[in-house]
């Protein structure tokens, strides 16, 4: 018999707006607090970050244009990469 099973932590991947509510650390764990200010949901959400130089450019209260993967929003989402959004000449 031939079992085959799905994989349910399939990850999915996001580029939008974000704009940061606020940022911390917990251990050696950085992590950033946002939301998507285009979204019908307003929801907060959680992204850890893996480079402690990026972290420490990002500032709170500004939008960044941010790629990031997640299972879920609620749990686990990573950052990918984030940048200024450009402004319209």
């Amino acid at each position: 018999m031939l079992m085959v099973g799905c994989n349910s932590t399939a990850k999915s991947n996001t580029t939008s707006y974000l704009i940061i509510i606020n940022k911390g650390i917990t251990g050696k764990e950085y992590w950033i607090t946002a939301t998507d200010p285009f979204a019908k949901s307003k929801q907060q959400f959680k992204i850890t970050i893996n480079d402690e130089n990026i972290w420490n450019l990002i500032e709170e209260n500004h939008e960044y244009l941010a790629s990031y993967e997640y299972t879920s929003l609620e749990k686990s989402v990573n950052l990918l990469s984030i940048k200024h959004p450009s402004k319209p000449k």
